[in-house]
């Protein structure tokens, strides 16, 4: 479970100068692009105020969301939810009111029974694709919430650890050509005492056949552990690195935070690319900690507050902002890349064409895990520090 709870637009002017920089046959291809200035033709906007709001303070059959894994909104405006906590897919209608909930939470192997539902992933406009790493199945569901099938996929292997077997964390990202999928491979490890230090992730791709393969191996987080409290912490670093992954059409997209840059992989066999942004990294200042600590801990439960406060103070913090922390893959299929944000601000988001070009730079309202984003709304997890989780709803206008 995390600590942290449930964890527009800037006028600008099309001046992207899409620079294709040929490398060595062995090399990427590089798109560049600079900073976008002045007024974009044809921008898109986020607006800053949600349609509608699901979770919270507001509950459903006596019960808060809790733990949402993925959402996804269909056609005639149903939004599907996951709550990993509970076992089952929450289905609402386009006012956010509760239609029906679907699977139970248990150890069965039959569909409909869930144990640890790590993703929701959309397949096509009206079908998604949940994945239960408890029973190693992707079950298909449509927009009424009737299941569609399922399969049975290669299990996720365990690891040893200096306590033990741990398993592997795994989620599925994105469905590529409908016949397959990008899933990430994760393991958490827990140092002894107070500790900084970087997790790896494993790319994987799943094939027709349900085995899978490691594509790439990449950074996943950096991460904090502080011990010298009555209550353990541990965190992302402030300011730290995040791994970002996302899939579509027929290729993955990632960037390791170390500069506005996202490399482009194909399973077509097209060349790999690089898109960058020619945008230098920020200098973290003394002003810069302490705003982090004053927006940051009231995202924290209250009885762990006292122990992050201390962490804080004994942290080592990185010179420099990082650059990107998510990516996501709108309808038409540009890519999204968030630029590292503080908490409780709005977080501006580079947008590239499917052919890498910076076309746009957006706003988007602040402590929120985008989950969609459709031709005309986006759907994300508000992880403010109010009490519960809420999914809400934004209109987009492009």
């Amino acid at each position: 479970m995390n600590l942290i709870r449930a964890t527009g637009q800037i006028a600008a002017a099309l001046i992207c100068v899409g620079r294709l920089n040929a490398q060595s046959a062995a090399g990427p291809q590089v798109i560049e692009s600079r900073p976008l200035t002045g007024r974009v033709a044809d921008a898109i906007r986020v607006e800053r105020q949600a349609r509608w709001i699901v979770g919270g303070s507001s509950s459903y059959k006596g019960k808060p969301i809790e733990e949402v894994s993925g959402a996804a909104r269909f056609s005639n405006g149903t939004v599907a939810v996951a709550e990993a906590l509970h076992g089952r897919i929450v289905y609402f209608d386009s006012t956010g009111k509760l239609i029906r909930s679907v699977g139970t939470l248990g150890q069965g192997g039959e569909p409909g029974v869930f144990n640890s539902i790590m993703s929701l992933t959309r397949l096509g406009s009206d079908r998604v694709v949940a994945y239960d790493i408890s029973a190693d199945r992707l079950t298909t569901l449509d927009d009424k919430g009737g299941v569609r099938g399922w399969d049975h996929i290669q299990s996720v292997p365990y690891v040893k650890t200096p306590i033990g077997k741990s398993r592997l964390m795994m989620e599925v990202i994105g469905a590529v050509d409908r016949k397959q999928f990008v899933a990430r491979q994760t393991f958490r490890r827990y140092p002894m005492g107070s500790a900084k230090y970087v997790d790896s992730a494993s790319i994987v791709v799943i094939d027709k056949d349900r085995k899978w393969s490691v594509a790439s191996r990449v950074l996943d987080r950096e991460w904090f552990q502080f011990t010298g409290v009555k209550y353990g912490t541990w965190d992302v670093v402030p300011f730290g690195r995040t791994g970002a992954l996302a899939a579509s059409g027929d290729s993955w997209y990632y960037s390791d935070g170390s500069a506005f840059e996202i490399r482009r992989t194909s399973l077509a066999g097209a060349a790999p690319q690089v898109w960058r942004v020619a945008r230098p990294r920020m200098k973290v200042t003394p002003q810069d900690i302490e705003r982090f600590k004053r927006t940051r801990l009231p995202h924290y439960l209250p009885i762990l507050q006292p122990g992050f406060a201390k962490a804080f103070e004994w942290m080592a913090y990185p010179k420099e902002f990082p650059t990107y922390t998510a990516l996501i893959v709108d309808a038409p299929g540009n890519v999204w890349a968030r630029q590292w944000a503080f908490d409780g601000e709005l977080a501006k988001w580079d947008v590239f064409s499917a052919t890498g070009k910076l076309i746009d730079e957006v706003e988007v309202p602040p402590d929120l895990e985008v989950l969609e984003i459709g031709r005309d709304y986006l759907l994300a997890r508000y992880n403010g520090p109010e009490e519960g989780q809420e999914v809400r709803v934004y209109r987009v206008w492009r």
